[in-house]
This record gives C-alpha cells, sequence and structure tokens, in this order.
C-alpha cells in the first residue's frame, strides 16, 4: 500500500472512530447539578478516574512494556537463539541472534511475541474476577491497546526495522497483527474499567 492510501485509510479509520465515540458518549441523565466529571463514555462513567490510583496504573504500563519484550525473548529462546536487550531513545530493544536458518513463520512469530504476549496476559487479568478491575490491570491492559496502535500507525515512519515492519518482512501483515492486538486490548481495558460488568 502506498504512503498516500495508508494515510487516508488511517483518516477513514479515526473519522470512524471518533463517530462511534462521539456517538456513545453523552452526560448523566442523574448528574443533577453540573460536574465535570459526570459524563458517560461508552457507558463508562468518567467521574470513576477521580478514585483511580495512577501509580497502580503506571506499574500496570511498566509492566506491559515488560510482556511484550519478555514475548520475544522467550519465542527466541524456544527457537534455540541467543538474546539481547539494549535501551536507545525509544526505549528497550530485542535483539534475537541465531546460528542457525530460521523459517519466515518463526522469525514472524518472534516479530509479533510482543503484542501476542501482552494480549494473553492482559486477556488473563480481566478474565480472573479479582484482578478485573484493578487500576494495574487498567493500565496494563490501556498501555498496550497504545502500543499496539502505535506501532501500527507508525510502520516505516521509524529509523530502525520496528516489528511491525519485520512481521511483513516474513510473509505477514504487521500492521493487521498490531492493529488487531490494539484492538483486542482496547476492548479488555474497556471491560477492566466498566465495573457495571462485574
Amino acid at each position: 500500500m502506498m504512503t498516500s492510501e495508508r494515510s487516508l485509510a488511517w483518516i477513514v479509520i479515526l473519522a470512524i472512530v471518533a463517530i462511534v465515540f462521539t456517538m456513545c458518549s453523552s452526560p448523566n441523565a442523574n448528574a443533577g447539578e453540573l460536574d465535570a466529571w459526570e459524563f458517560n463514555i461508552c457507558g463508562i462513567n468518567t467521574k470513576d478516574f477521580q478514585d483511580r490510583q495512577w501509580h497502580k496504573i503506571a506499574l500496570g504500563a511498566v509492566s506491559s512494556l515488560a510482556v511484550h519484550e519478555l514475548g520475544h525473548i522467550v519465542v527466541s529462546e524456544l527457537n534455540g537463539s541467543s538474546t539481547s536487550v539494549r535501551w536507545d531513545s525509544s526505549g528497550p530493544i530485542v535483539w534475537s541472534v541465531s546460528d542457525k536458518p530460521l523459517s519466515n513463520d518463526r522469525l514472524a512469530l518472534y516479530s509479533a511475541a510482543g503484542f501476542i504476549s501482552q494480549t494473553i496476559v492482559g486477556a488473563a487479568l480481566v478474565a480472573i474476577p479479582k484482578t478485573r478491575h484493578l487500576d494495574f490491570t487498567f493500565g496494563f491492559t490501556s498501555y498496550s491497546s497504545v502500543n499496539s496502535v502505535t506501532y501500527a500507525i507508525t510502520d516505516g515512519t521509524v529509523d530502525y526495522a520496528s516489528d511491525t515492519q519485520n512481521i511483513d518482512k516474513y510473509g505477514y501483515d504487521g500492521t493487521t497483527i498490531a492493529l488487531g492486538t490494539g484492538v483486542i486490548n482496547g476492548a479488555l481495558s474497556w471491560v477492566s474499567l466498566n465495573k457495571d460488568n462485574q
């Protein structure tokens, strides 16, 4: 897909998201007096954010980043490859080096492992009733969603080979995988935040 076509596709997707978001948002019927927090977004009262423990949300986000990188490491080790982690201005990067040739499927799985591991752990946290509505879980799933969607949007615009670009290189659609896991994690985040679904 050419850059101009991809840009147009993203504009259409963002416009649809904005329309759905607007249609799902409304003031609370029982708000009484004006209150900046009394607003429903897709069935969730934004006043709920007043009571959040932001340090636990931040811990969940950092844990999601760690799980993303650990996913790469686990798949690399299962492939018999050696791994190393280095930091640059964009954060941690896991490098995998193999002495033996690996199939394109295994290389694609290595590149997608970060997205997949975040989604599996997020789904497990939401599936367990005791962890479903924790601030940690909300932070984990929210960061997982933002991380995946950011990879999908920035594909091809970074200086180094990103996960999505590598998935593309090995015969799969990295943007679709990143966007798909981002949407799934976004849904998990909504379930975590929506305490009416207990």
